[in-house]
């Protein structure tokens, strides 16, 4: 899997694209497949920009140590984020339920879409999952996609230690994750079919 503004698709907040000739290379080779979790959750493009944002008592251990848990529970007592969601027959797609512990993410202008968030990352996950994927090339820094360092809520331009939302899935799928930033250490594995126009879903 691909972060999909990596692609060259304009599905960025911003409505551009960040991308990055090696990365569209690959997915017109069939080696990618061209995921955008926060279209795939319902947000537009354009949008609003959002960050993880730390909430109520707690919520100042966000920065790398919020988890996101598949069943809705945990053994860590730092846990910030749950999400949970069953696959239903109709469709093979997530029904999300969703929990809040310390973190939720946040528009710039004050409007929660963390649901939003989880919904797309569980939906891109089972595209992966469903075509084989094993790797991901995520956007850097990415309340999403980030991996290592995101944003720190404050829209100050601060990274903390963390990850996006839909990196913390796959990371807890047993899904290798790397960023156009390092993904040179990829060994690629085998070839698949390139699949999803996210462009498909701007509304």
């Amino acid at each position: 899997m691909i972060s999909a503004c990596l692609c060259n698709f304009p599905c960025r907040y911003d409505g551009k694209s960040k991308g990055d000739l090696r990365l569209v290379s690959l997915m017109k080779e069939g080696l990618g497949i061209p995921v955008c979790p926060e279209v795939l959750g319902g947000l537009a493009v354009p949008r609003t920009p959002a960050e993880i944002v730390p909430v109520g008592p707690g919520g100042a251990a966000l920065a790398g140590s919020w988890r996101l848990a598949s069943d809705g529970s945990s053994n860590s007592s730092q846990v910030a984020f749950l999400g949970s969601a069953e696959l239903t027959s109709a469709g093979g797609m997530p029904a999300i339920r969703s929990v809040l512990r310390g973190a939720k993410v946040v528009t710039a202008d004050g409007v929660d879409v963390t649901r939003q968030y989880i919904e797309g990352a569980w939906k891109a996950l089972f595209i992966g999952l469903q075509s084989g994927c094993s790797k991901a090339i995520l956007k850097a820094r990415s309340p999403s996609c980030g991996l290592g360092q995101i944003y720190d809520g404050t829209y100050s331009g601060r990274l903390v230690q963390g990850h996006g939302v839909f990196a913390e899935l796959l990371l807890a799928h047993g899904i290798e994750v790397y960023t156009e930033e390092n993904f040179t250490k990829l060994e690629l594995g085998k070839r698949m079919p390139v699949m999803m126009n996210p462009t498909e879903e701007r509304r």
